[in-house]
């Protein structure tokens, strides 16, 4: 039987199985046994690893749901769109590919508002 660790979360297992590639553990709820050869991570560790991955999965849910944002006015962009639509659309697609540069999550997004 290996080092039980208590109160893991889902991210800090992702922290872990990035920062100790191909570590062996077994992951119950919240009860993280830890089978690997290697000694088990310390708790700051396994604090830390889990924070930078809640913040890379929620960066990468912000982009997803902003490409979808992007997408939906991809038309705007078109040759044979006129100039006038696609000027009312640039500013705002500026906007949503420059929203990770302020906001980390579709929890504090404020999302611009689409031209009509």
């Amino acid at each position: 039987m290996g080092i039980i660790i208590e109160n893991v979360t889902y991210f800090q297992a992702l922290g872990i199985s990035k920062n100790i590639p191909d570590a062996s553990y077994v992951l119950r709820g919240t009860q993280l046994e830890w089978e690997d050869e290697r000694d088990a991570p310390l708790r700051d560790q396994i604090d830390t690893w889990g924070a930078e991955a809640e913040t890379r999965v929620k960066l990468r849910r912000l982009r997803l749901e902003r490409n979808l944002y992007l997408q939906d006015t991809d038309w705007t962009q078109n040759g044979d769109v006129p100039q006038t639509v696609k000027d009312r659309f640039r500013a705002y697609r500026q906007a949503l590919r420059d929203i990770t540069d302020t906001y980390t999550s579709l929890e504090d997004v404020v999302w611009p508002t689409k031209p009509d």
